[in-house]
Formats: structure tokens, C-alpha cells, sequence
């Protein structure tokens, strides 16, 4: 609500000169409605304050790039403030629906304006995207329309491709097998082929001939997400490199991912990709499905990537020594593969030794969460429920009640989930697919009196049992001191016809303290990698509070601004009865003396 007032200025220092208590009066009234007007509709939504994205260089191909991961956008406005100008923005975002986002770029010639993203290609949950605009641009703000879950992007030079070449306007799914000849060589029979992952028909033979004698690995810097399959995720980056760069198909040889299986990249490994700036040719690129700056990869997609290293060593005579594999921030300033990775590197290598004859995946992983009452309960995570394997592991969830087993044995496992004061819980899970990621939820009850089970009464979770009225919590957070707070995730989880799914995305894992049965103790899912969550925050308006948010008007305003109004009605024709309007400029009262202060002994009151 807008409130506009109009006053003649020779009338307004007429009534303040003469009518100096009628103008205090005056100024409180307009005070109350200004307060009215501008402080915030308590049934509007606060305003939102712009994350500003962690931007890190790096390299994309032969141009130097920045790039930024979020997790738990929402609806925030994403505020990018490079270091240098840019001309595209070339993005990869997760959400329910396909977004249509708007951005509000500063140009380098000091002109602004609003531009459209381009929504490029989408499927159930991930969504590719740009921004290509005509001039340098210094900086600019995103504005979604639809919550998104996570947010990778990447700022860059001019676009070097044909805009009008998208994947959606490249010809079908490849559907037939490629011919294998004319010494061509052919993946292997465990690489997963284009046709099957869902690539694009490029239209073209990208590269040129090469004969390999390198390796590099790399990561794709994306989010470690499961819900979403490898096959989508490779989909994606498919997409990401031909609409976002502006390249000739999928940059890297052969992608890894985390369900253990290898994925065709390039239709052939002896023809250069795109994956080391002006180090292509002669050089096999193997991307990583994730980002492992601080998260660990499973081991699983460590297997995956021992053998298919094993099978380039063997088949083009590669040795496989950190001299000719190496990492791409080995070869380039850049963070890929990551250190989690490239710390892994040497072992990967020493077990693709063997030529690549490590056996598949025979192991799958669990994960899930503990919530009070119903799984549908986002916000009620059991933090330090204790979740165990009948006859095996056990681990404890997060603060988010979040909780993960790698490598267990395929097969039917009973799950037990205990907590104190909560009513403890079984159930059975079926583990039938090696590699892939299964979900296995439960919600858990409060304990009333007389219920058996495990009871604390330091942990304020027991305050309400009659035991328990007189006992001093131990932490205010029903937490050992020692164990670190952890963010909460804000994507549920979703099992789909198969019963599989997967965790959010996570940058690290923290293991339990050992002990003689190892408690494992997952990292909480989808903090972004390079920094912490930014916290939602709503500004506020000037004048209405001294708080960080923006305090919605009280319902008792217009009702007070009523009174003042006939209180200064009623006011101004007792001062024309009495002349009192003639007394000094004192908005206090009427005219008095001042007194002086008690303490000077020598004047009397």
C-alpha cells in the first residue's frame, strides 16, 4: 500500500509557527500512518535477500571460467559479482518444474537491463539453461520463478557456437550401433552406449584423429544427487556442452557414475574431445559424475573407474603411473578432479593394474531418514537415532535424521531404528540391484508413560514423560557437545517403481570415532561445496524495526491512527477557545521554566 500526502507549504509553517502542539500532534499522526503504509502486509511474503554465489575459476576447454554450486536455492534471488566481464551464463538447475528465470544484468558500458533465460532442455527434474548476451557484462542477479533445489552454474566469454544448434533441434536419439570399423576402437562391452544413456545424434564427426597417450581424470563439478540416475545426469551434461559452450557434443571419452557403471562419452576415444584446454589431442578424458572437492566418492564408482583407466592402459599401451594419468588441475589451474579424488587417484590406478578386470559392483547402498511421526515431516529429523543392520553395521543419523550404509551385501536386511524416548522400529528392505542406491525411511513415535523402551531423562526429547519432569537437560539440542551441528537437507526423498532413489547432494562424509563395531556417521546431505548453506533472511523495512526482518503491521495501527486524528480535532478547538496555541515551541507541555539541577545547593526550587 502506497499513501500519498499533499500540504501547502505557507499553510504548514503558518500552523507549525503558531500551533506548535497541534503540528506534534500532526506529526504523530502522519508518523502511525506512515509506519502503517510501509511496514510489511503480515499476510505477504518477506522480501528475499540475494545469495551472492560462491564463484571459483577454472577452465572450460581452452577459456578460463567461473563456476558456482548452490544447494537450497528456493525462490532466492542469486546474485553473481565476477571478477571480470563475461558474456554467457551457462547453467544446469534442479527443480520440479522448468523454471522461468529472469536476470537483471549491470553491462560493462554502464547500461542495465532484464533478460530471459533460455531454457535450452529439460527432463523430469533437471533443466539446462543460458544466457547469451550481446556485450561484456560486469554483473547480474537471477530471479527464479520456481524453488530450485540446487544451481550449478558457469560464466564465460562470448558464445562461440551456433545458438540456433541445440539438442533438442540435433536429430533423434542415436538409435543404431555405430560401425566399428576402419581400426576404430570400440568400447568395451561394460561401457553403457550412447544409444542406451540417451545421447543426441551430433550431426557431425567431433574432434579430430588422435592416437592417445595420456589420461586425465576429471570430475563434473555437479551435484553429488542420486535421486536423479547417472544416465539423466549424463543426459544433462550432454546437453550442458552443447547449448552452454557451444561444443561439438559431450566433452569427455567416458563419464563414471555413482550407480558403478561407465558411460560413452565421445563416440570415439581415438578422436580428441574436449576436456584440457590445448592439451586434447593425445589425451583421454574420464569425468567423474560429482563433485569431490570435499565429498568422498563411493567406492563403488572408484571400482568403475579402476577398470575402465585398466581397459584405456591395455588398449592404447598406456602405463598407469601418476606421470601419465593425471588429474586436470594437474595439467591446468583448476580444483578438478577435486581432492578427495585425486588423494584417491594413485590407489584407483593400483587397482586398475590388472588391465581392468576388477569385477562389478556386488554391493548396494542404503540410506534414509529417521522423523518424528510421519516421513512426510521434513523439519522433524531424529538426530542420534540409532539405526542398525540385524547381525551387522550400525550408524547414527545426522541432525537432520539423515543416515547412509555403503557396500552392504545384496539380499533382504532387516533395519532396526532406536532413539531415546521415541518407540523403536523395524522393518525389512530389499536389496536386489548391485550399484545402486536404495531408500529405506521410517518415522518414529514419542514414548508416553509406561511404553517400553530406552529412556534419558537428560535428553530434553524425554521432558515429557512424568519420570522426567525434574531432570536438567544435558544440551539444549538433546546432542553430546561433541558432535557437530549439520545442515538440513530440503529435498525429500522419493522412491521411485524400483524402490530406488538416492541421497541429496553432498560435498563430504564424516566417519563415526572407531570402535569395535564401527558406528558410521554420514555427512548431512546437500551442502554446497565451497562454503555453508547461506541462511534465508528477509529484509527489512526502514523505520518499522530495529530487527534483521521486516515486522509485518499491527492490526491496531488505523484504529490508533482514528484516535490521534479526533484527539487532534478536539485538541485544535480547545487551543482556539483557550489562545493556548500561542504558548512556545514545546511539544511536552505547556510553557515552564527549566529547572536547574538538585545538586547545586546554592538554588532553591
Amino acid at each position: 500500500m502506497t499513501t500519498h500526502f499533499s500540504l501547502h507549504h505557507s499553510k504548514l509553517s503558518e500552523s507549525m509557527r503558531h500551533r506548535p502542539h497541534e503540528t506534534c500532534l500532526t506529526a504523530l499522526f502522519f508518523l502511525v500512518l506512515f509506519c502503517a503504509a510501509s511496514c510489511d502486509d503480515p499476510g505477504a511474503p518477506p522480501t528475499l535477500v540475494p545469495l551472492e554465489a560462491p564463484l571459483q575459476h577454472g577452465h572450460a576447454g581452452d577459456e578460463d571460467v567461473l563456476h558456482a554450486s548452490l544447494a537450497d536455492v528456493g525462490l532466492q534471488p542469486v546474485e553473481l559479482l565476477p571478477d571480470m566481464p563475461f558474456q554467457r551464463v551457462s547453467m544446469i538447475l534442479h527443480a520440479e518444474t522448468p523454471p522461468g528465470t529472469t536476470a537483471l544484468v549491470n553491462f560493462a558500458d554502464g547500461t542495465s537491463s532484464v533478460q530471459t533465460v533460455e531454457v535450452t532442455w529439460s527432463s523430469a527434474t533437471t533443466h539446462v539453461a543460458r544466457l547469451l548476451l550481446d556485450r561484456p557484462a560486469l554483473s547480474l542477479t537471477l530471479h527464479p520463478d520456481v524453488p530450485l533445489d540446487e544451481l550449478f552454474l558457469e560464466l564465460g566469454p562470448e558464445f562461440r557456437g551456433d545458438p540456433l544448434r541445440t539438442v533438442r533441434r540435433l536429430r533423434a536419439i542415436e538409435a543404431a550401433p555405430v560401425d566399428w570399423k576402419g581400426g576404430v576402437v570400440a568400447p568395451p562391452d561394460f561401457v553403457v552406449p550412447r544409444r542406451e544413456w540417451g545421447a543426441v545424434d551430433p550431426d557431425r564427426s567431433c574432434g579430430t584423429p588422435h592416437a592417445p597417450d595420456r589420461l586425465t581424470v576429471h570430475h563434473t563439478a555437479g551435484a553429488n544427487n542420486d535421486r536423479i540416475s547417472s544416465a539423466e545426469t549424463v543426459q544433462s551434461i550432454q546437453a550442458f556442452h552443447i547449448d552452454g559452450r557451444g561444443w561439438c557434443d559431450v566433452g569427455y571419452h567416458f563419464l563414471v557414475g555413482r550407480d558403478g557403471r561407465v558411460y560413452q562419452g565421445r563416440r570415439w576415444s581415438d578422436r580428441t574431445g574436449a576436456h584440457v584446454g590445448g592439451q586434447n589431442e593425445d589425451n583421454v578424458g574420464v569425468g567423474f559424475l560429482g563433485n569431490f572437492v570435499e565429498y568422498v566418492p563411493p567406492q563403488n564408482m572408484l571400482d568403475a573407474g579402476a577398470r575402465i583407466l585398466g581397459w584405456l592402459g591395455d588398449t592404447y599401451g598406456i602405463s598407469l603411473n601418476r606421470e601419465l594419468v593425471r588429474g586436470h588441475g594437474e595439467r591446468a589451474a583448476t580444483l578438478c578432479p577435486g581432492a578427495q579424488l585425486l588423494s584417491r587417484l594413485e590407489g584407483v590406478l593400483a587397482a586398475a593394474g590388472g588391465g581392468g578386470a576388477i569385477d562389478p559392483p556386488t554391493t548396494a547402498r542404503l540410506v534414509g531418514f529417521v522423523r518424528e511421526g510421519s516421513i512426510d515431516n521434513s523439519d522433524g529429523g531424529v538426530d542420534r537415532a540409532r539405526v542398525r543392520i540385524e547381525g551387522g553395521r550400525e550408524v547414527l543419523t545426522g541432525a537432520n535424521g539423515y543416515y547412509v550404509f555403503d557396500s552392504l551385501p545384496l539380499g533382504e536386511v532387516t533395519v532396526h531404528f532406536e532413539r531415546s524416548c521415541y518407540r523403536p522400529e523395524s522393518g525389512n528392505r530389499t536389496l536386489d540391484t548391485a550399484g545402486e542406491t536404495f531408500w529405506f525411511s521410517m518415522p518414529l513415535q514419542r514414548m508416553d508413560d509406561g511404553d517400553e523402551g530406552p529412556v534419558d531423562c537428560a535428553d530434553p526429547a524425554c521432558a515429557h514423560l512424568t519420570q522426567c519432569e525434574d531432570a536438567e537437560p544435558s544440551d539444549p539440542h538433546g546432542r553430546d557437545t561433541d558432535v557437530p551441528e549439520e545442515p538440513a537437507p530440503s529435498q525429500e526423498e522419493s522412491e521411485g517403481t524400483n524402490g530406488t532413489a538416492a541421497e541429496p547432494s553432498q560435498p563430504g562424509e564424516v566417519t563415526g570415532p572407531a570402535a569395535s563395531t564401527p558406528t558410521e556417521r554420514p555427512f548431512a546431505p546437500r551442502e554446497p561445496a565451497g562454503g555453508g548453506d547461506v541462511p534465508f533472511e528477509a529484509t527489512s523495512t526502514a523505520g518499522c524495526s530495529a530487527s534483521s526482518g521486516a515486522v509485518p503491521a499491527h492490526p491496531s495501527i488505523p484504529m490508533l491512527a482514528l484516535v490521534l486524528g479526533l484527539a487532534l480535532a478536539r485538541r485544535t478547538r480547545s487551543q482556539h477557545a483557550t489562545g493556548f496555541g500561542q504558548s512556545p515551541a514545546h511539544c511536552s507541555g505547556p510553557p515552564h521554566r527549566e529547572r536547574p539541577a538538585r545538586s547545586d545547593p546554592s538554588v532553591r526550587s
